[in-house]
């Protein structure tokens, strides 16, 4: 089927893998150290296991535009898990719990940002949309991500080559799984709404 001898990691050169026709990509999120979340005005880096309350919620499909249900939401929704978010009175707000809509993007998050995009040559957007990516798993109690596309291309140098660059995007963090098991899944939620690039 293969022509090719099998080689250890460290034996492969880019040869083998052009030969092979593997390409691979990697999505990497770092944190960024802000004075407070992306939209909202609570603390950023602010961890702890402790809590003042707990919030239960359950997944439920909608309809969407088309009068269709998104069917990796029905999939979720049919687990019937009961989603329990702790929460603690110093990390979050009414904002990360659904209540609040956002508020204006951290400048600070979007000046680091910026400031990366520079740094590995990739070209700023004219104009930044923020979108909403869909997360069924419980992880972000809206059920959506807030994203945004920074800048496009560019590369970072890496020894004699460089790892090239599609986009970076700015995103807000989801919470912190503490256990899964049977139907109930359990969340910590003082990293909820933490700027990510």
């Amino acid at each position: 089927m293969y022509d090719f001898e099998f080689k250890t990691f460290e034996e492969m050169t880019p040869g083998d893998y052009a030969r092979v026709g593997f390409m691979s990509g990697l999505e990497v999120h770092q944190q960024l150290l802000t004075n407070h979340k992306l939209f909202c005005r609570c603390p950023a880096g602010l961890y702890s296991k402790d809590y003042d309350a707990e919030i239960l919620r359950h997944m439920r499909p909608t309809l969407s535009e088309l009068g269709e249900y998104d069917g990796t939401a029905l999939m979720e929704f049919k687990t019937k898990k009961d989603i329990i978010y702790r929460i603690h009175h110093d990390t979050v707000c009414t904002y990360e719990m659904d209540d609040t809509p956002p508020f204006q993007i951290n400048e600070q998050a979007l000046d680091i940002a910026l400031e990366i995009a520079l740094m590995t040559k990739s070209k700023i957007v004219d104009e930044m949309h923020i979108a909403r990516k869909q997360y069924l798993d419980g992880s972000i109690p809206t059920g959506f991500q807030r994203t945004a596309i920074v800048s496009v291309g560019g590369a970072i140098p890496y020894k004699t080559r460089e790892i090239r660059l599609i986009q970076m995007s700015i995103e807000e963090d989801s919470c912190r799984e503490a256990s899964d098991v049977g139907h109930k899944r359990v969340y910590i939620a003082d990293r909820l709404g933490m700027p990510l690039i």
